[in-house]
This record gives C-alpha cells, sequence and structure tokens, in this order.
C-alpha cells in the first residue's frame, strides 16, 4: 500500500512538473507589447503579432498607429491571472486583467480597466505571440 502510495505521489509530482506554465511567457509578451506602447513603437509592438493572427494585421497595425497619433500616451497595466494550454492546437488562452489609461489632447484622459482572454500561438522557441484578442480590442484603440 506504501509503494503505491508513494508511486503515485511521485506520478502527480513529476506530471505537475512536466506540466508546461506559460503565465510567465503571456506576461513577458504583454510586457513587450505595453512597452511598444510607451515607446510609440509600431515595429515593437507589431514583433509580438502571430503570422496567424486571426483578425486583420493591417487593420491591426493602423489602429495602432492611430492609437500613436490621436493619444498622447497610452499606458498599460496589465497581469496575468491564469493561462490554460490546448495540446492539439497548441494555443495558449491567458485570463488578463488590465488597467488602461489613454490620453488624449482634446479629449482628456480616458481611464478602462477589465478582464479580457487572449490567444496565443506557441512558436518554436516556446515563445508566445498573440493570436486573437476580442472586441472592443486590448491594444490598437482608434480602428480604422
Amino acid at each position: 500500500m506504501k509503494k503505491t502510495l508513494k508511486s503515485l505521489l511521485a506520478v502527480m509530482v513529476l506530471s505537475g512538473c512536466a506540466a508546461v506554465r506559460y503565465d510567465n511567457a503571456a506576461d513577458d509578451v504583454l510586457r513587450k507589447m505595453n512597452a511598444a506602447y510607451a515607446n510609440r513603437d509600431v515595429d515593437a509592438f507589431m514583433q509580438n503579432i502571430s503570422p496567424d493572427f486571426t483578425g486583420n494585421v493591417k487593420d491591426l497595425k493602423l489602429a495602432v498607429e492611430n492609437d500613436f497619433v490621436g493619444f498622447v500616451s497610452v499606458d498599460f497595466n496589465t497581469y496575468v491571472a491564469e493561462t490554460v494550454f490546448d495540446k492539439e492546437t497548441r494555443i495558449v488562452r491567458a485570463k488578463v486583467l488590465f488597467l488602461r489609461s489613454a490620453k488624449s489632447a482634446r479629449f482628456g484622459t480616458d481611464n478602462q480597466s477589465g478582464e479580457t482572454t487572449l490567444e496565443f500561438d506557441v512558436d518554436e522557441n516556446g515563445g508566445l505571440k498573440l493570436r486573437d484578442m476580442p472586441y472592443p480590442a486590448l491594444y490598437g484603440l482608434i480602428t480604422p
């Protein structure tokens, strides 16, 4: 009985260690995207978008460019609350809590907070790229 219990415990521990957690990887991508917004760097932002992005990549890029022109600044605070990895599709779904402050010279500051679910593709190095973002979008506020 003790051997069975020890074996079961060992399997549980090993399977827990083998499980891939993507919380840090998702947080890393969001930090890069947030920094790109702070630096008003469209190219740095777009480097974090998957080639298989489900939306229109050109529209997203234009919306980000519009944000940089239309806002004095856009600041993000994001927190990855949890991630789920689908082994079959290799997609990571991340529940993200956010606080966004968009400052416009004309309209003042718009503060938004909430939660959203983002999807990421896992690249060949185990890094993540944004695959899907529900509307209203977390990034690309001024849509074409």
